[in-house]
C-alpha cells in the first residue's frame, strides 16, 4: 500500500533519480565512459536526487498539515480510526471491540476508545523525564558542534549493512519499508544514505522528520484486549 503523500508527480521524481543513478553507476563500472562524462552523470544525479528530496519533504509537509487541521477539527476521533485503518490495509467498516480501560470502565463509543487508547500509551511511555533529556541533547548536540570530527567518527556504508543484516525484519511503519528492503538498495543508494546520517553528525542536527512516530492499536491474542504502541 502507497503512502497516502504520494502521487504521480512524486512517482516521477522518483523514477528520474533511480533511472540518473543507473546511468552513474552503468558510466563509472563500464571503464570505457570518459571522467568528464561520469562527473556530469553524477551531477545529474545529485540534481535528481535533490528534486525528489525537496519534492517529498514539501507533498508530505503539505499532507501533514492537512490532516492534522482535519482532525483538530474533529472531535469525534474518527479520522484517527479511519488513518489507522488505511495504514494497517483493515476493513474500511471494521470497528474496535468494546473494551474496559485500567480503571475497570468499559469503552463504548470510538471516542472513548480513542482516548482511553491514548492516555494508556502515554502513561506507559511517559517517563517523566523531558526536561532532562531536552537538556540532555542541547548539551551533545553543542559538544558535538564545536568538536572537530575525524573520519572514525563518520558512519561507513559497510558499518550500516552491518546494522540492517543484524536488525530484525519486524512490522513496517506507515511506509511500508521493512530492513530488508533497505538491505536492496543499489551501491549509490547506499552512499547516499551513509551521507545523510554523517550530515547529521557533522551539523549536529537531528531531522525534524526522523522525530515523528505513529501510534497504533494492537489486539493482544491471549486476553483479546486491545494495547497500544508507538
Amino acid at each position: 500500500q502507497q503512502s497516502p503523500w504520494w502521487d504521480d508527480e512524486v512517482e516521477k521524481a522518483w523514477i528520474d533519480k533511480r533511472c540518473a543513478v543507473r546511468r552513474w553507476q552503468t558510466a563509472r563500472k563500464n571503464g570505457t565512459t570518459h571522467p568528464a562524462d561520469i562527473l556530469q552523470l553524477k551531477q545529474e544525479m545529485n540534481n535528481k536526487t535533490g528534486c525528489f528530496k525537496a519534492l517529498a519533504r514539501t507533498v508530505k509537509s503539505e499532507k501533514w498539515a492537512e490532516f492534522c487541521q482535519r482532525v483538530g477539527n474533529n472531535k469525534s476521533l474518527n479520522l484517527f480510526w479511519r488513518l489507522h485503518r488505511s495504514m494497517n490495509g483493515t476493513v474500511k467498516n471494521r470497528c474496535v471491540i468494546d473494551f474496559q480501560s485500567l480503571d475497570l470502565t468499559w469503552q463504548r463509543t470510538d471516542e472513548n476508545k480513542g482516548r482511553a487508547l491514548f492516555a494508556h500509551y502515554l502513561e506507559q511511555s511517559d517517563q517523566k523525564d523531558i526536561v532532562g533529556r531536552n537538556t540532555a541533547r542541547q548539551s551533545i548536540a553543542a559538544k558535538c558542534k564545536n568538536q572537530e570530527l575525524d573520519v572514525d567518527d563518520l558512519v561507513t556504508v559497510e558499518e550500516i549493512k552491518d546494522a540492517v543484516r543484524r536488525a530484525k525484519n519486524s512490522a513496517p511503519g506507515p511506509d511500508g519499508i521493512r530492513y530488508g528492503d533497505i538491505g536492496g538498495l543499489s551501491d549509490g543508494e547506499w552512499e547516499e544514505l551513509a551521507g545523510i546520517y554523517n550530515k547529521s553528525i557533522t551539523t549536529a542536527i537531528i531531522n525534524e522528520e526522523w522525530l515523528h512516530w505513529y501510534l497504533c492499536r494492537s489486539l493482544a491474542k491471549t486476553t483479546q484486549k486491545f494495547r497500544a504502541i508507538g
